[in-house]
């Protein structure tokens, strides 16, 4: 996760300057893809860790591997970032010649960009095959703390990434803003889902028995071919798809 003051400022230029495509976005904590891999960017707020101005040096080196790394550096600085810190060239390796450069972005994070050259094995499986279904929990009514939620939210979902198993969110809040049966039946008919996951947040209080039900319903109904799972916590959403994932090996 790269910590940045300001998440959605950061979404809106790793967007514009990478091409980045948002997966969800949870106020202060925004998951995103960018050549097929996803990362995370998230404000600290006083719990241990800081970003790269605030700490006063780099707390993160990102390395990407692409078809083209000579443009997608060009488009970063275009866009406002340091190309100097390591300009693109070819470098001699035990595979053969791999050419990277590297860019410092605006929030401080440096970025390496080289061709796919040092890629061996499969590449992760970015095509999603999981839905997870569940609270925003910046829009539930409170009086309540919702950022310790979103971070374990986003904790979960990184392990998708590191497993290399594609997973899209489904959130909507319970403040009014959302035709939450349209929301989650338009994510339900993007794709056919392997898994379909329905957080906690939405299953356990008894007052949402009947929200819970018409989730169900609009699951057996448009992705009549997902299983359905269950976490218990936020951070524990991939090992609940896990249990119904078909996976090689």
């Amino acid at each position: 996760m790269l910590a940045v003051p300001d998440a959605g400022a950061a979404a809106r230029w790793y967007a514009s300057a990478l091409g980045a495509t948002q997966l969800w976005n949870l106020g202060g904590v925004v998951g995103l893809t960018v050549a097929g891999a996803a990362f995370f960017l998230g404000q600290p707020d006083g719990n241990g860790w800081a970003t790269p101005a605030d700490a006063g040096t780099r707390t993160v080196r990102v390395e990407v591997f692409v078809d083209d790394p000579d443009a997608f550096i060009a488009g970063a600085v275009a866009a406002g970032a340091d190309g100097s810190v390591d300009e693109i060239r070819d470098h001699r390796a035990p595979w053969g010649v791999h050419r990277q450069g590297g860019f410092v972005d605006p929030f401080g994070h440096l970025w390496l960009v080289g061709d796919r050259s040092p890629l061996r094995g499969g590449r992760a499986d970015s095509e999603p095959r999981v839905l997870a279904i569940g609270l925003d929990p910046y829009r539930v009514p409170g009086p309540w703390d919702p950022a310790p939620v979103a971070d374990a939210i986003a904790a979960g979902l990184a392990r998708f990434a590191e497993a290399g198993v594609g997973v899209e969110i489904c959130s909507f809040g319970l403040d009014g803003s959302d035709d939450i049966e349209a929301v989650i039946t338009e994510a339900l008919r993007r794709r056919p889902w392997e898994v379909v996951v329905v957080g906690g947040g939405v299953r356990r209080p008894e007052e949402q028995l009947e929200l819970f039900e018409r989730i169900i319903n609009l699951v057996r109904r448009h992705a009549p071919g997902a299983a359905i799972a269950f976490n218990s916590t936020p951070t524990d959403t991939f090992a609940a798809a896990e249990r119904w994932l078909d996976r090689p090996g």
